[in-house]
């Protein structure tokens, strides 16, 4: 629960834009972030710095994961997570020599973050407006969302949706209009 200047009590759904999922005031993080404050505040892992509880963590981390020799990257944000995950599939595929491949597809109505780069990722107009965002130069291509109450297309049933959408995420060469409009047709022919 939070509170207003005015003791007015509010449920808080979103946990702070979540980032506390476990809960406000839970004693148990105030006392382990109260001891970790008390023997390094602050240190940055930028440029090949580090320190012992990052190591830790990250070596904790790795050991979750069902990569051999996994790595980890610390990050501020899900948005710098995004940009982060963006500027790594850049890099790789100019080291092996594939810089054509760029391309991200990413669907309406979703959101991936506020900066320049995850902003272009997000699916919402709100976030796109007056921002001048460079979808193009990042190689964004949109795909529709997969609600139906949202996104549906005039005319088109439920079912047709959901096995588009079925179909659509499970077979590259489905992504493109002409395939939908066969899908489509082709939907309207068995159910005549």
């Amino acid at each position: 629960m939070l509170f207003d200047n005015k003791g007015k009590k509010y449920l808080e759904a979103m946990s702070g834009l979540w980032c506390t999922s476990l809960g406000y005031n839970n004693q148990e993080l105030i006392d382990a972030a109260s001891q970790q404050l008390s023997k390094l505040s602050y240190s940055h892992m930028f440029g090949g710095k580090t320190h012992q509880v990052g190591i830790d963590l990250a070596e904790k981390i790795s050991d979750m994961v069902p990569t051999k020799d996994a790595k980890v990257f610390f990050g501020n944000s899900g948005s710098d997570a995004n940009d982060t995950n963006i500027k790594l599939l850049r890099y790789y595929f100019n080291a092996i020599g594939k810089p054509q491949k760029y391309k991200i597809i990413v669907r309406e109505r979703s959101y991936h973050g506020v900066t320049v780069a995850s902003a272009s990722l997000t699916g919402l107009p709100v976030n796109h407006t007056n921002f001048d965002l460079p979808f193009s130069a990042l190689g964004i291509l949109r795909t529709d969302a997969t609600q139906y109450y949202h996104c549906s297309h005039v005319g088109e049933l439920e079912v047709e949706r959901l096995l588009f959408m079925r179909i659509y995420s499970a077979s590259p060469c489905a992504q493109s209009i002409f395939s939908r409009l066969i899908l489509i047709s082709l939907l309207h022919f068995i159910g005549s």
